[in-house]
C-alpha cells in the first residue's frame, strides 16, 4: 500500500504548535502522526494530549530511544497511547547513538543489536501477557508481568540504517522506520534484508515507513539552509555517514552545509516544487516504502511553524493528485 503520513518537524514545547500537523495527518488516508524522541514534551505524553483532543488519530514512534525506559515501561507507555487513542499504536525503537547510551546508562551496550534484540522482545511479551525473568542481559527482569485488558493493538517497529537491523527487524517486528534513506539502498538492501529476517523467522515482512526530509523552494528561500537544518545531526553522525557511503553517496567536505547539498542533489533531501516532491514520494514507495512519512522540519527551522505547514500541506495535496 502507498500511503503517506505526516511527521512532528520539530520537538514541541506545547500542543497549540502541534495542532497544524494534526489536523493535515487527519486528512491523510492513513491518519497516522509521527513523532520522533521528543525532549520539549515527552512524546507519548503528547499523543496521549492530541488523543484527548479528539483528532481521531493514529499515532506512532519514530522512533522513541530504549535507553530512557525499561521495557516494562515501554509496553505501559506504548499500551497507553493505544488505549487513549483508541486507535492501533506503532511503537518503534531504537538503541540510540554509543555517547547517548552512555549519558543515560554509565556504560554503552555492549551490543547494540543484541540489546535491541532483548528489549523488543521483552516488550512484546510484556504486551501479550507472558510473565518475563531475564535476568542476565541488559535489561533484567525477575517475573515481570502487564496485566491484562482489551486494547488496541501495539505494532513494534525498530529504526533501521543497514542490513543487520533490518534482519532483525524482519525477525522480530511489525516495522522498519527509516530516515535519510536512498530508494535505492531501500530496494536493495533495507527490504532483502527484511524480508530475509522475516523468512528465518517464518513471519511476515515488516512495512517499511520512511522519513523523507522535504522542502518546497520558493523565491527568496534559502533551501540549502532549510536542507541543512533538517540533516544537521545526521551527516555527522558516523551510522548515517556509513549508511550513505553503502548507498554510492560520499561526501568529499567535512561541513553540515556541504554535506546537505550533496543530500539534495542526490535527492535524498526533496527540494524543489510540491509537484516533484509527490515524485520523490512516488520513487520511495516503488523501491520499497510502504509509507513515506513527510517531514517539514527545515522548513520550520528556518522560515517558522506558518511556512512549514504550507509546506506540507501543498505536498500533501501533490502527492493526492499525483
Amino acid at each position: 500500500m502507498n500511503d503517506v503520513s505526516v511527521v512532528l518537524p520539530v520537538q514541541h514545547t506545547g500542543l497549540g504548535q502541534t495542532l497544524p500537523y494534526a489536523r493535515l495527518a487527519a486528512a491523510t488516508r492513513t491518519q497516522r502522526l509521527w513523532c520522533g524522541q521528543s525532549f520539549g514534551v515527552e512524546t507519548h505524553a503528547l499523543f496521549a494530549a492530541l488523543a484527548g483532543a479528539g483528532h481521531g488519530l493514529q499515532f506512532g514512534s519514530a522512533v522513541a530511544l530504549a535507553p530512557l525506559r525499561h521495557p516494562l515501561a515501554a509496553a505501559l507507555a506504548a499500551r497507553s497511547v493505544a488505549v487513549l487513542s483508541e486507535r492501533p499504536y506503532v511503537a518503534a525503537f531504537g538503541p540510540g547513538a554509543t555517547g547517548f547510551q552512555r549519558g543515560v546508562r554509565g556504560a554503552p551496550y555492549r551490543s547494540p543489536l543484541a540489546a535491541t534484540r532483548e528489549y523488543v522482545t521483552t516488550v512484546r511479551d510484556l504486551l501479550d501477557g507472558k510473565p518475563v525473568t531475564r535476568l542476565d542481559g541488559e535489561f533484567p527482569a525477575d517475573g515481570l508481568r502487564l496485566p491484562q485488558f482489551p486494547a488496541p493493538p501495539v505494532h513494534l517497529g525498530l529504526g533501521v540504517l543497514r542490513g543487520r537491523m533490518a534482519e532483525l527487524a524482519g525477525e522480530s517486528v511489525e516495522w522498519a522506520v527509516t530516515w535519510l534513506t536512498p530508494p535505492e539502498h531501500l530496494s536493495g538492501t533495507v527490504v532483502p534484508r527484511l524480508a530475509a529476517g522475516a523468512a528465518r523467522a517464518g513471519r511476515d515482512r515488516p512495512r517499511v515507513a520512511t522519513v523523507l526530509q522535504a522542502v518546497v523552494a520558493r523565491p527568496g528561500r534559502d533551501v540549502l539552509a532549510a536542507a541543512t537544518a533538517s540533516c544537521e545531526q545526521h551527516v555527522q553522525a558516523a551510522h548515517y555517514v556509513d549508511m550513505l557511503a553503502r548507498s554510492g553517496i560520499h561526501f568529499d567536505e567535512p561541513g553540515s552545509r556541504a554535506r546537505a547539498a550533496r543530500l539534495v542533489e542526490t535527492g535524498v533531501i526533496a527540494a524543489g516544487t510540491p509537484a516533484q516532491i509527490a515524485g520523490r514520494i512516488g520513487d520511495l514507495h516503488r523501491h520499497g516504502a510502504d509509507e513515506v512519512v513527510v517531514n517539514v522540519c527545515g522548513t520550520y527551522m528556518t522560515q517558522g511553524p506558518g511556512a512549514a505547514a504550507r509546506d506540507l500541506s501543498e505536498i500533501l495535496d501533490a502527492h493526492g493528485e499525483a
